[in-house]
């Protein structure tokens, strides 16, 4: 697992905790993201979540823990199916930088698995 709001490509594979919707959603349904996704190794934990067109990203290791907060656009209709992930807010300092600033990505779901790929908001 590695995660890095530094590196200009972020990759991390998480295994769902949530009910998975179909491909396409349609009105009043939930998205094929839509839950929380979650991933640990070792004390390092990274949760993921998609709610309506909101994401929350926790990651935590040991005692401490960060939150980034932001909008998202999921496009089911590219392939693999593209995600646009905005900035809004956070819990450190570094989080700031990031404040306004969209991180361009990728997702695949795969039964219980998804696979998310983005860059670095802003590049």
């Amino acid at each position: 697992l590695t995660i890095s709001a530094q590196s200009s490509v972020v990759r991390v594979g998480l295994m769902a905790a949530a009910e998975q919707g179909k491909d396409k959603p349609k009105p009043g349904k939930k998205s094929p993201i839509e839950g929380t996704w979650s991933t640990a190794k070792g004390d390092a934990k990274v949760s993921l979540t998609f709610a309506g067109n909101k994401f929350t990203l926790t990651k935590s290791k040991g005692d401490k823990s960060e939150d980034v907060t932001g909008t998202f656009k999921l496009d089911t209709k590219a392939t693999p199916n593209a995600i646009d992930m905005t900035v809004t807010g956070g819990t450190s300092k570094e989080t700031e930088k990031y404040k306004g600033k969209t991180s361009l990505g990728i997702v695949k779901v795969d039964g219980d698995k998804l696979e998310w790929c983005a860059n670095e908001p802003g590049k």
